[in-house]
């Protein structure tokens, strides 16, 4: 019998910065998913991703902002 192994792949180019985006979106989330039951956390949430927004360009979690703020609007 052939064994299977699952190799967990860490991304060591993870800078300070993709670390901090990474956090920022996560956080807008997990606002925005607790808005769904009590509503103003959506907004709280979106304002989260669109200020946070910046700090995130060039970093590879950059297109999550846009996903929350399209979702948002």
């Amino acid at each position: 019998m052939s064994e299977i192994r699952e190799e967990v792949v860490v991304n060591p180019t993870m800078t300070a910065k993709d670390e901090a985006a990474k956090t920022n979106a996560l956080i807008a989330y997990g606002l925005m998913i607790i808005g769904l039951f009590t509503g103003p956390f959506w907004i709280i949430g979106a304002i989260w991703a669109m200020v946070k927004k910046g700090d995130a360009q060039g970093t590879i979690f950059a297109d999550h902002y846009s996903n929350i703020t399209t979702t948002f609007w």
